[in-house]
């Protein structure tokens, strides 16, 4: 389980793990390394220190680990069941990085019923997707 960084490293993990009951993510920032490489065109071009988003401040060494990654081309190892809920006014990490993660060339199930949940990046409802990677 992790939210927004959180849930990019969780999903990162569960990648490698075996025999999760299953895999939870609230607002995955899994729009982090395309946000770092639109922010900055190359590595050298980064300050020692920067806020992202209005967020955390971070490191240069933060972003040599996170710029050449795809957040979503591993998504397909992570063999136990992911369940994400994004809010759909997420003013920090777009719901579209948690919509992207459900596009998926292996043919697998994503269900979007509505719910009513707050989250801490959202400003209104929220909205769960649930993929169910098998």
């Amino acid at each position: 389980m992790g939210s927004s960084q959180g849930g990019f490293v969780s999903a990162l993990l569960a990648q490698e793990a075996a025999n999760l009951a299953g895999v939870f993510l609230l607002y995955p920032a899994f729009s982090l390394p395309d946000d770092i490489r639109s922010t900055f065109a190359s590595l050298d071009a980064a300050p020692e220190t920067f806020n992202l988003l209005g967020t955390k401040k971070l490191a240069r060494n933060t972003l040599a680990d996170v710029y050449p990654i795809d957040a979503y081309e591993g998504l397909g190892k992570i063999s136990s069941p992911v369940h994400i809920y994004h809010g759909a006014d997420d003013f920090i990490v777009p719901i579209t990085a948690s919509k992207k993660s459900g596009e998926n060339p292996q043919g697998r199930t994503i269900n979007h019923p509505r719910r009513n949940r707050t989250l801490p990046h959202s400003r209104a409802t929220s909205t769960n997707w649930t993929r169910n990677c098998r």
